[in-house]
Formats: structure tokens, C-alpha cells, sequence
């Protein structure tokens, strides 16, 4: 009976009062709750959705925000989390209230937190994330000395109370139902839990917004220029939602985080996965909301030592030991290109800061190689990692305009950087066949330690954009 009274309540084309009323009448006879959120587009006169249910306690969120000099864009990414939590926090009749007395058993109130580290910014983050901290009880605030995204995100999972996390950037924000989106998707794994088990990752898609001046560069998203064109397109990782139980499975994953078109090698399995036809990256954390427990259990964080690519590596080590990962066909995240951003600007020391990782994995990989009977594909995932990063690393660094070695020594380092031997190691032992053709040039000129070829292929790429 209860089911049927919650998918009544849930689906039947009844007004918003009497939809209100069955929710409270389930709430009070079978001990549970219902949480009814009014659309932003409708509110309380046109009509409420159900967005999740549940037996005793609700499944509560924990939204990691790591933070450094963007006082430019936090106050669109805050507002579009605090207006959702602000829908959610609703009284008995559907208003907004912060009045703890006013709502059901406070179940709705305490259902998420926002976790926002400032690390060490420069500019006034800092005073704008006491603004929010101040107004809204949700909001924890920590303080930081500068040690980067990773030590950020970190400061925030050891403060977190909630069963599952979701890391977010600062200059990028939630859709504006991500978080009815989130709760449904949580929800139905939790009532499925002892039947099929609970996920240990839910992945979701996103938007990404590339905002093009008309001359061919980039600019931020909150530039109000006449000469912009915006472009938006959905990062789709798969054409339907689906699960994946099996290690095999998973392992595809794992190698998708380093390489995304691995993903190809889930055709044709059992599982029956249908690709999109742009293949778009599994290593970012916004698109993914990870089990808590699953997270300490495994004692998986954040690598402090790494300062880029920290994501990415988080995200092969969670693949490497999920059990069950959900992907649910529903964008929740906005994710913005800007010129200032880690992965953009010119970084004078980003091939010891990739050294790093290139280490770190290595490392992994030899630990795992005894236990894992694909390590030999992992390994070939990271070669073609480190290629697609020396590319990167030519365009962002090497040969970018604001380096200010001259183009001979230029040259010279791009040679120079061939020859290490993690770089030297990729291009001689990668599989060419199963390279993407943009990136076999770079592998050959690899091997030949050819700085100037890839200048030229710089030099070429840079006038296409």
C-alpha cells in the first residue's frame, strides 16, 4: 500500500493542496517521509514534484566547494546551490522557512550541507564566503593556508557529515535541479540497497559552456561583452542510464579516467552500453557523487603531493576499487572553460608538476600489478595519458606565448622533456594502433625526440583556434 500511495503521490495528475495532504498522510501512518519540492518554474500554485522517500532518515549531502581567488564567480555558483537547499528546507504548507520548528521533524532542513574551503585566497573569496557562512546555517566555512585543490577538497571530506559528497569547483555551478536530480538518484539506490547493493559512485552528465570571443579566444563566463559567442554542448558519457556490477566492467572505467576513449572497450560486452558519439572525460569529480562510507572505508582522499591532475587520479583509484557504479542520464553540473583556470593558464612548471603524477600512478600501478590481471592495459591507458599530457604541456607551457624562453631553447626543452624517462618510456611503448590519430604524430616525433616537429604542431593547433 505504501508503495502505491507514493507513486500516486508522485505521479497522478492531482493539484498541488491535495498532493501536499497525501504526502503528510504518508508521512504520519507508515513512519516515513516524502519530500515535496515546488519547480522553480511553477512554485506552489502550479504544481510540486516528489523528490525523494524514504524509511527513518533521509539520505543527507555533503557538497565540497574548494576555493582559491574566485570572487568573481562564487556568488553564481553559491546562489544556484542555496536556492535549491532553500526549496528543499520547506514547512508543512510548502513555504520557505529557516524557522526549525516549522518543518517535518527537521528531516528536509539538515538534508544537505555546503562545505566551502577557502585555500589561502588573495582576493575577497574569503570575506564573501563569511557573507553566506553568516546567513545561512548549511554554509561551514574553513580557512586555509594556501596547499591546493586537493588539500582543499580533503580539509572538506574530513568535516563532512553527509552519506554521499559531491565536489564541485567555484567557477563553474550546479544545474538548477541538480539537487532534486541527486536526491531521487540517491534515493533509489537506497531503496534497492538490499536487493542489488548500493552504489559506491553515482555518475551524472553535465553542460559544458565554452564562451568564445569572436577573435578565437576564450573568455569568462561572466563577461557581458557584445563580441562573445556562447557555446554549449551536454557531456554525455553514455546513451542510456545503466550499471555496472562487474570488475571487468569497472576496470573500463578506471582506464576511461586516464584515457577517455577506452570507454570503446565497453562495445559489444554483455552490459550492452551505447556510446554517444562525442566521447567526453570521466576524471573531473563534479559529474559524480561518491558514497561517504565507501570513501573512508577504502581511506580514498584527495593526493596532497599532486597540484595538477589530483582529480583524475582520485577518480582511477575510486574506479579501482568500486564494486557498483551507477550512471544516471541526467545532466546536474555546468562546466565553465575560462582563460584563468588551472587547466588553461600558462604554468612555467608544468612538466615537474605532471612528473608527479606520472610517479604517483606508476607507483599505483605496481602495487596493483600482483592483483590486477589488466594492469597491462592500465598501463597502456596512462601511456596514452602522458602523450595527450605532453601535447598539453607543449600548448599550455613549452610553446606558450608567455614563456619567456626564447623559441631555440624552447625547442630544446621540448626535446629535452622527450628524453626523461617517463616520457621516453610512453612513446616507445604505447601501441600506435590504438592511439587517436591526432596524437600518433606526437608519439612518433616522441621517439625521434624531435622538439621542432612540435613546435610545428603548436604553431598549427594554435592557428586552427
Amino acid at each position: 500500500m505504501f508503495e502505491f500511495l507514493f507513486l500516486y503521490a508522485r505521479y497522478a495528475n492531482i493539484n498541488s493542496t491535495t498532493r501536499i495532504l497525501l504526502c503528510l498522510f504518508i508521512n504520519s501512518v507508515y513512519k516515513t517521509y516524502v519530500v515535496c519540492v515546488a519547480r522553480k518554474t511553477g512554485g506552489i500554485r502550479n504544481g510540486f514534484t516528489i523528490l525523494c522517500h524514504g524509511r527513518m532518515s533521509m539520505s543527507r549531502l555533503s557538497i565540497i566547494i574548494p576555493v582559491y581567488n574566485a570572487a568573481d564567480y562564487l556568488d553564481v555558483c553559491m546562489y544556484r546551490l542555496i536556492d535549491q537547499v532553500r526549496r528543499l528546507r520547506r514547512d508543512e504548507y510548502g513555504y520557505v522557512t529557516d524557522n526549525p520548528d516549522s518543518l517535518r521533524a527537521g528531516i528536509a532542513r539538515d538534508s544537505v550541507e555546503i562545505i566551502a574551503v577557502d585555500d589561502g585566497s588573495t582576493d575577497r573569496s574569503l570575506i564573501i564566503l563569511k557573507e553566506y557562512a553568516d546567513r545561512y546555517d548549511f554554509v561551514k566555512l574553513i580557512h586555509q593556508d594556501n596547499a591546493g585543490p586537493a588539500a582543499a577538497r580533503n580539509a572538506g571530506l574530513r568535516v563532512a557529515s553527509g552519506d554521499w559528497v559531491w565536489f564541485i569547483d567555484p567557477d563553474d555551478y550546479a544545474d538548477e535541479d541538480a539537487l532534486e536530480v541527486i536526491f531521487e538518484a540517491v534515493s533509489r539506490a537506497t531503496d534497492s540497497q538490499a536487493r542489488d547493493g548500493i552504489p559506491d559512485v553515482i555518475i551524472f552528465d553535465a553542460y559544458e559552456h565554452i564562451h568564445r570571443h569572436r577573435s578565437g579566444r576564450h573568455r569568462r563566463h561572466h563577461d557581458n561583452g557584445t563580441d562573445n559567442e556562447d557555446i554549449v554542448s551536454v557531456w554525455e558519457h553514455f546513451g542510456e542510464s545503466c550499471v555496472f556490477t562487474t570488475e571487468e566492467n569497472i576496470r573500463v572505467l578506471q582506464r576511461a579516467v586516464l584515457y577517455p576513449r577506452e570507454i570503446r572497450a565497453l562495445r559489444g560486452r554483455p552490459i550492452s552500453v551505447r556510446l554517444p558519439r562525442r566521447i567526453v572525460p570521466l576524471a573531473a569529480p563534479w559529474d559524480k557523487v561518491y558514497r561517504r562510507d565507501f570513501l573512508t572505508e577504502n581511506l580514498l582522499i584527495y593526493s596532497e603531493e599532486l597540484r595538477v591532475l589530483d582529480d583524475m587520479f582520485f577518480n582511477m583509484e575510486v574506479f579501482g576499487l568500486a564494486k557498483r557504479v551507477e550512471y544516471v542520464k541526467s545532466p546536474i553540473y555546468h562546466y565553465v572553460r575560462n582563460d584563468g583556470s588551472i587547466t588553461s593558464s600558462y604554468t612555467a612548471d608544468r612538466v615537474s608538476r605532471d612528473l608527479v603524477v606520472w610517479d604517483a600512478i606508476d607507483r599505483y600501478i605496481e602495487a596493483n600489478s600482483a592483483v590486477d590481471i589488466t594492469w597491462d592495459k592500465l598501463l597502456q591507458a596512462c601511456y596514452k595519458r602522458i602523450i595527450r599530457s605532453y601535447a598539453i604541456c607543449c600548448k599550455r607551457s613549452i610553446f606558450h606565448p608567455d614563456n619567456p624562453m626564447s623559441r631555440s631553447n624552447q625547442v630544446k626543452y621540448a626535446a629535452k622533456v622527450m628524453g626523461m624517462p617517463e616520457y621516453a618510456e610512453a612513446f616507445s611503448g604505447v601501441r600506435l594502433s590504438r592511439l587517436e590519430w591526432k596524437l600518433k604524430p606526437v608519439a612518433i616525433l616522441g621517439r625521434l625526440k624531435c622538439g621542432g616537429g612540435m613546435w610545428v604542431l603548436s604553431r598549427m593547433e594554435r592557428a586552427r583556434a
